[in-house]
């Protein structure tokens, strides 16, 4: 069988995206299975360390033409594939469609979010939350997109979405609930650490501190101003508090603003973007790790915090109680409620006993979401696509 990943990142680039399809991809070639990359990229696929080949269309070019580049190196690709596996429905997902329907092979789609809502947010023509963009009507350039992101998934043979928040965004697309299979996201590594919390923290020049992780990409749904806020409120009872809040995004000059606002500098850094293998070791370090987001499909970064062991504090909103039993392997707090949030988090930094069974929660619940539990799913979907071909209804 063979398999062609059309994607929008792919490493060095950071990202859930990029992190799946390599694992992903690496363990399916050795279980001799043919695979290959189309991604976005700055550089040719002369220097990449892939046991399989990975084609890089430029992101320098136009939209117009980088779709055209995009559509016509997955068609070229496609030929020689079994079933082609698109990782979003529009920056991989619209011209690679097209370029697998072109090469006439049937086309799985994975859907970790509602990319359409996403770029409406971030180009600041909405501000509305998930749920009400799903009700209202906006103007032409975001409902074009919106059209091209349920077109590619309505006409797309099968839709892997990794949890079952996400199973109902995508129905009310008007996608038949009988094309989507729910397979839970998982990470390849097994979480070693590699180092205790101790000696992390003396590698960072943390030590003595009680150290807060937060990750993801700044944009205003992840909800880092109010964690800087609760930061700054909670110097006077933590002065050896210590945020870190690892990630990039439109976002960080506004939240760096925000830190010199509320005098927050002394207790809030912003990491930047991370690598993966340095992300690690600030994990390690964490003494509790916090997601304050309004809206998640299954979070990555959730299942690294858990499979690392570490107390977890995440809002209830999107796809986190589908991995976070509240109480048990983690604390969920009701999304926008800030002052349960703030108790939440001060209850922990207080009680290293409560946040030590916590850990020993989240690390036994991160069994449920094994990488080869989602890799034997995944492969047995791809397996029976490519011996139906394309889907005729």
């Amino acid at each position: 069988m063979r398999i062609l990943f059309a994607t929008g990142i792919f490493p060095p680039d950071i990202g859930g995206p990029a992190t799946y399809v390599n694992g992903l991809a690496r363990e399916l070639r050795r279980r001799g299975i043919e695979v290959s990359v189309i991604t976005y990229g700055t550089y040719s696929d002369a220097g990449d360390d892939t046991p399989f080949p990975v084609r890089r269309v430029s992101r320098a070019r136009t939209l117009p033409l980088r779709y055209f580049d995009y559509l016509t190196s997955v068609y070229r690709a496609a030929r020689e594939a079994d079933v082609v596996y698109l990782q979003d429905p529009l920056s991989s997902g619209l011209p690679g469609f097209f370029g697998a329907r072109l090469a006439r092979k049937p086309v799985l789609l994975k859907v970790v979010g509602d990319a359409a809502w996403e770029i409406a947010r971030d180009s600041g023509a909405v501000s509305d939350d998930l749920g009400v963009f799903q009700e209202k009507v906006y103007g032409a350039r975001v409902e074009w997109i919106r059209r091209a992101q349920r077109l590619v998934a309505r006409r797309a043979d099968r839709i892997v979405v990794p949890s079952r928040f996400l199973e109902k965004v995508v129905t009310r697309w008007g996608v038949a609930e009988h094309k989507i299979e729910v397979v839970p996201n998982s990470i390849p590594e097994p979480g070693d650490l590699g180092a205790s919390r101790e000696a992390a923290k003396d590698s960072l020049g943390l030590d003595g501190r009680t150290v807060v992780l937060s990750a993801g990409r700044l944009v205003p749904w992840k909800g880092f101003d109010t964690l800087i806020r609760l930061a700054a409120g909670m110097k006077q009872e933590f002065p050896r508090l210590r945020w870190l809040i690892a990630g990039g995004g439109p976002g960080e000059e506004g939240l760096r603003r925000l830190i010199e606002e509320v005098e927050a500098k002394s207790a809030v850094t912003l990491l930047g973007a991370v690598a993966r293998e340095r992300m690690a070791e600030y994990m390690a370090a964490c003494d509790l790790f916090v997601l304050w987001s309004g809206y998640e499909g299954l979070s990555h970064v959730l299942l690294e915090a858990m499979r690392a062991g570490r107390a977890i504090v995440a809002s209830d909103a999107g796809g986190n109680p589908e991995l976070i039993e509240s109480g048990q392997s983690g604390r969920l707090v009701p999304w926008r409620d800030d002052e349960a949030l703030g108790r939440a988090l001060a209850e922990l930094c207080r009680d290293a006993f409560e946040r030590e069974r916590l850990e020993r929660g989240a690390l036994a619940a991160a069994s449920r979401f094994a990488w080869p539990v989602m890799v034997d799913s995944t492969l047995d979907l791809l397996q029976r696509m490519a011996a139906k071909g394309v889907s005729r209804g």
